[in-house]
């Protein structure tokens, strides 16, 4: 305990994301999970959702997917609470990579849609990474229909 819940909160977060760069994704969501009972004893809203979509990535990489679609809701509710434009469109993204794993093209299709007309309207840079990911999909998952990128 260092006195600084909120210091220690990032703390543990780096921590978690020092054992999701070794592959240890239980312990990583374990050390999210502290940063995110943290967040939520001090009420910071950002470090929380931060947080919730740390744990949505993990839960998503673990194959919980139902779960990381509930951390990414979360997340969504959060950034929309605190006007971040880039956290929505984020969130978004997150679940658009989930519907697409789940096989569900159409609303990953909708999600990334919506995504990047965020990023495009912020003039948020990831707009570029996200485009050239849905350009590509259909070269990965052949079933899909092209998708128009507004």
């Amino acid at each position: 305990d260092i006195g600084d819940r909120r210091h220690e909160g990032h703390a543990l977060g780096n921590l978690g994301i020092a054992h999701w760069y070794m592959n240890e994704l239980d312990k990583a969501k374990a050390y999210q999970l502290q940063w995110l009972t943290i967040a939520r004893e001090i009420h910071d809203r950002r470090d929380e959702s931060y947080a919730l979509g740390n744990l949505g990535i993990l839960s998503k990489n673990i194959g919980e997917l139902d779960e990381a679609l509930n951390y990414y809701s979360q997340t969504l509710a959060i950034a929309e609470e605190l006007f971040d434009p880039t956290g929505e469109a984020n969130a978004f993204w997150n679940m658009a990579l989930l519907y697409k794993e789940k096989s569900e093209m159409k609303q990953a299709a909708k999600l990334a849609r919506k995504a990047l007309k965020i990023y495009d309207q912020t003039g948020d840079h990831n707009a570029i990474m996200v485009g050239n990911a849905l350009k590509n999909w259909r070269k990965l998952n052949k079933q899909a229909k092209p998708v128009e990128i507004v």
